[in-house]
């Protein structure tokens, strides 16, 4: 039997609070309340730490966070599209997705520990280049690779690692989180170059 964290408790009961068939993203927002915009990036990168997906919300949730991001960087109120404010997504399958999701994060949220490395944190400069790299992992997460194996896992894994860090002061976590981004731009930029070659070897063939 799963013991869950305090973590995985309060977005248990966000996920308790969903309206019965369909939810909005401004909506999660709302319930999400005056926690921040941080809790919104964690909940929103758990759907892509499990292989279920949700078609199309990587671009959606890609760009919701990298509003997050440009906000928390140049210290303003949250503006969403009205697209992607109003976006319908099924409850069900939220619902879902995320309580799987629940399983890894319980594993996850075992090696964090809070106030570790904590000055990564506790420094505004710093602050301000963590937002940039919540931003970088939203343009990934948002990059139209779908082809290409775990495309929105591993943007998903590094933008879920910065936003635990920044809840917890851990700065273990985010350092993963800056380290998930760079071996995620290393490995799309491997796999197209690869790719690319095979094509055009494959064009010279026939």
């Amino acid at each position: 039997m799963l013991v869950y964290s305090p973590l995985i408790q309060k977005l248990k009961k966000i996920i308790e609070k969903l309206p019965s068939e369909h939810v909005t993203l401004i909506e999660v927002r709302d319930l999400i309340g005056q926690e921040g915009l941080i809790p919104f990036v964690l909940l929103l990168s758990l759907i892509f730490i499990i292989p279920i997906s949700i078609p199309g919300m990587g671009a959606i949730c890609g760009l919701v966070i990298l509003s997050i991001g440009v906000s928390l960087f140049f210290d303003y109120p949250l503006w969403l599209p009205k697209s992607v404010r109003n976006k319908l997504i099924s409850t069900k399958a939220l619902s879902v997705v995320l309580e799987h999701s629940f399983i890894w994060l319980n594993y996850l949220v075992r090696i964090n520990h809070p106030y570790r490395l904590n000055w990564l944190v506790a420094k505004k400069f710093l602050y301000k280049i963590h937002s940039l790299a919540l931003i970088l992992g939203a343009i990934l997460l948002i990059l139209p690779f779908g082809f290409i194996p775990l495309s929105n896992t591993l943007p998903g894994l590094a933008l879920f690692f910065l936003a635990a860090g920044l809840l917890q002061y851990d700065g273990i976590f985010i350092l993963l989180g800056y380290l998930i981004d760079i071996i995620t731009i290393i490995y799309f930029t491997v796999f197209i170059v690869i790719g690319k070659k095979m094509f055009y070897e494959a064009i010279q063939y026939f």
